[in-house]
């Protein structure tokens, strides 16, 4: 997060990438930073260590179409 923030304030394109339950998290800490606005981007983790599913597969494909967007994207 700070990272991201860091170098979103020196002007650098930043995307912070986050497991989804740490996203509600580090939403609340950019605003707390001061950069409400800063590119999050979460992705779903099977925290037990199982075998990849259909949807998790699914999730994937949704964040690789999403990154370029998200990494082109300006941040106020």
């Amino acid at each position: 997060m700070r990272d991201g923030i860091n170098l979103t304030k020196l002007g650098h394109p930043a995307l912070v990438i986050v497991q989804k339950q740490f996203e509600k998290v580090a939403r609340e800490q950019a605003r707390a930073l001061g950069m409400p606005d800063l590119r999050i981007c979460s992705y779903a983790w099977d925290a037990t260590g199982g075998a990849s599913t259909a949807q998790d597969a699914e999730q994937a494909k949704r964040v690789i179409i999403e990154l370029p967007q998200l990494l082109l994207a300006r941040s106020h």
